[in-house]
């Protein structure tokens, strides 16, 4: 009886997430906290420069900014990734 068990429960066992998974996940989440951190930088520049000078607009533009920066950086792991080594 306790030989049939462990084979009933060796079958409901999930096998544990590959290397490549984890590897994937890293860099997903990596190139999610770099488009995160820098529109949040960014846009904290940009809304202490509002604050100095009085333009409400800077804020949008740094969050803007901080937009466009994440992207670059996320095409430019993108294309490390998939072996461009320009």
């Amino acid at each position: 009886m306790i030989g049939w068990c462990a084979i009933i429960a060796d079958r409901q066992k999930k096998p544990a997430p590959s290397l490549s998974e984890w590897k994937a996940f890293a860099v997903f989440s990596g190139m999610a906290f770099q488009l995160v951190a820098n529109m949040l930088v960014f846009g904290w520049i940009g809304h202490v420069l509002a604050e100095k000078w009085h333009a409400p607009y800077l804020t949008a533009i740094g969050v803007v900014v901080g937009l466009g920066t994440g992207l670059y950086g996320m095409a430019y792991l993108v294309k490390r990734l998939m072996g461009d080594k320009s």
